[in-house]
């Protein structure tokens, strides 16, 4: 026979009677509880559930006998609500042998001899004997899983994320104070007490699990738990504390630990910061220079202009014999330095400066006239120049017959910076032709009739050094150096030089032919009466220039043609 209550079906109506079927049904409960004596007292309800779900239609018929059962034998209906023994009440309220005891403990009312009619085991967990877990949570005893997930019961997410717990599951099944407690109420009441704890979800406690009061019902696993879901435990990550000035500034240095290529790259990042600074240290301070030079130059020129030129233009007198007078602009620029030779302005460009003239050539290649250091420095006269010394008002010795003036090709074009336009723009020479140059005593004028590069290195016979012509021997000697400087022009015009003219030659930098190259403008002084600008507008392109030997050896591709049409300066206009 079976060992379950749940096992009758419907075939053994045939063979039982109403009265063994109550026998069967008392039979059924005390074998359970003799069974699963301490095991935990939800096994017991779910028992219950099951008869109740799974009873026979003739079984609301056969359990009436059950009605007379007195009311001190069963469980109480108040202490049992919890778990549906008060169902069970319902099932067989006409038993006329009671099911528990007075201390809430199955009795045995029957013949135990007899082998109780019990369903299998395995009929136990088939499916219909065994109620799905949406049919769990709808009966009324156990909340429903979206009650379990209420506001009140669930904790905020913000809860969850503060204070993550994982339970453990000793944690779980252990019995805790508050369980203990249920326990011992429960058995100090006189009808069996069953408690449906159920304490939810909060902040700091886990999932507690449903309380029986009787020490009978031992703790067992159930069949079926909603089990709360864990709550997820994150790290909060610790705020990373912000590194002080000094050090970040020591991480950018190797330290003891770093890699090899950690080192090396911490170096090289060095190495480039040093570069950068020292590269901006230098180009701040070339132009902040640059603009110290150009205002120390502006303030000197102001004051100079704040005096008129003074022009003789008696042809008559001995140069020897001239009265030679100091100019007012010069006497204050000779206050500020005695070096000061004169001044030299080119109308229409940069060019507005004073002119030094030192016993050396170095000594205004980096010093202005204020004394101050400065990479434009001064423009200054060849110190082996002669030029209106004056001795008690009278010229002490003739003027050279080539002056040459020096300054640096500064990239702010002040100095001798714009003197390159006479060769990169073709106009410029026609817009500037003229070059003014006063003495202390004296004021003059000289056109530009040639204008070209020379090698400053070149030693050999086609080398051509005008800035150490300063004199001239004789007429051929002469007419021979500015026929060369016709020859290398960039440009030609009707300039006629003519022997006896003074020369001037502006020589400055150029980076044509590397530091070796020297940018020259030549000019011959305006004759008395003479007008300045003729034969300076008809100017075009020379076809035919004579480069430095240096320069065709960079440009193979070209040659100078000594055999081509020139027309040489000279008494006599013959072609060479």
């Amino acid at each position: 026979m079976s060992d379950n209550l749940n096992d009758i079906t419907p075939g053994a109506e045939e063979h039982l009677s109403k009265e063994d079927k109550i026998k069967a049904i008392k039979r059924s409960v005390k074998k359970s509880a003799n069974d699963w004596d301490g095991e935990r007292s939800a096994m017991f309800s779910d028992k219950v559930h099951k008869v109740m779900d799974n009873r026979l239609p003739w079984d609301d018929d056969s359990i009436e006998l059950l009605d007379d059962m007195p009311e001190d034998a069963v469980p109480s209906e108040e202490i049992y609500a919890g778990i549906g023994l008060g169902d069970f009440n319902e099932i067989i309220p006409d038993a006329d042998i009671p099911l528990f005891d007075a201390e809430g403990r199955p009795v045995n009312g029957g013949d135990q001899a007899e082998e109780p009619v019990y369903p299998s085991h395995e009929a136990i967990h088939e499916e219909p004997v065994y109620p799905s877990h949406e049919a769990i949570h709808e009966e009324p005893v156990y909340p429903s899983h979206e009650a379990i997930h209420e506001e009140p019961v669930y904790p905020s997410h913000e809860a969850i994320h503060e204070e993550p717990v994982y339970p453990s599951h000793e944690a779980i099944h252990e019995e805790t104070p508050a369980l203990a407690a249920l326990r011992q109420q429960g058995e100090r009441q006189a009808e069996p007490d069953y408690d449906y704890g159920y304490s939810g979800y909060d902040d700091d406690k886990s999932y507690e699990r449903p309380q029986r009061s009787h020490e009978w019902d031992a703790p067992q696993e159930e069949p079926y738990r909603h089990s709360a879901p864990a709550k997820t435990q994150l790290t909060k990550k610790k705020k990373k504390r912000k590194k002080t000035t000094g050090e970040k500034i020591r991480d950018l240095f190797p330290r003891k630990g770093d890699s090899l290529l950690e080192c090396i790259r911490k170096i090289i990042f060095l190495i480039s910061i040093i570069a950068i600074v020292v590269c901006g240290y230098l180009v701040a301070d070339y132009y902040i220079d640059l603009w110290h030079s150009k205002n120390v130059t502006k303030d000197i020129m102001d004051i100079y202009g704040m005096y008129p030129d003074k022009h003789d233009d008696d042809t008559t007198e001995d140069a020897t014999q001239k009265y030679y007078e100091l100019l007012d602009g010069a006497r204050k620029l000779l206050d500020v330095n005695g070096d000061v030779i004169g001044v030299i302005s080119i109308p229409g460009t940069p060019i507005n400066n004073p002119v030094m003239k030192a016993e050396d050539n170095f000594k205004y290649l980096d010093m202005k006239i204020n004394g101050d250091e400065s990479r434009a420095g001064e423009l200054f006269m060849d110190y082996r120049n002669k030029f209106d010394h004056v001795i008690d008002h009278r010229l002490a010795e003739p003027n050279s017959g080539n002056l040459v003036i020096y300054g640096h090709n500064m990239g702010d074009l002040t100095m001798f910076g714009s003197l390159q336009h006479y060769k990169t723009e073709e106009n410029y020479y026609q817009e500037h032709p003229l070059i003014y140059l006063n003495s202390n005593y004296e004021s003059y004028v000289y056109k530009i009739f040639a204008f070209f590069i020379l090698d400053s290195d070149d030693k050999g016979p086609n080398g051509y050094d005008c800035w150490n012509k300063l004199d001239f021997d004789s007429e051929e000697d002469f007419y021979k150096f500015v026929n060369e400087a016709k020859r290398r022009t960039f440009r030609l015009n009707s300039v006629d030089v003519k022997y006896g003219d003074p020369l001037l030659t502006l020589s400055t930098c150029n980076d044509t032919l590397g530091d070796r190259g020297r940018f020259i403008v030549m000019a011959r002084k305006v004759r008395d009466g003479e007008d300045a600008m003729e034969g300076t507008q008809d100017s075009y392109a020379n076809p035919n220039v004579k480069w430095p030997d240096f320069y065709y050896q960079i440009r193979t591709n070209e040659k100078y043609d000594a055999d081509a049409e020139f027309v040489p300066y000279g008494p006599e206009k013959t072609e060479e």
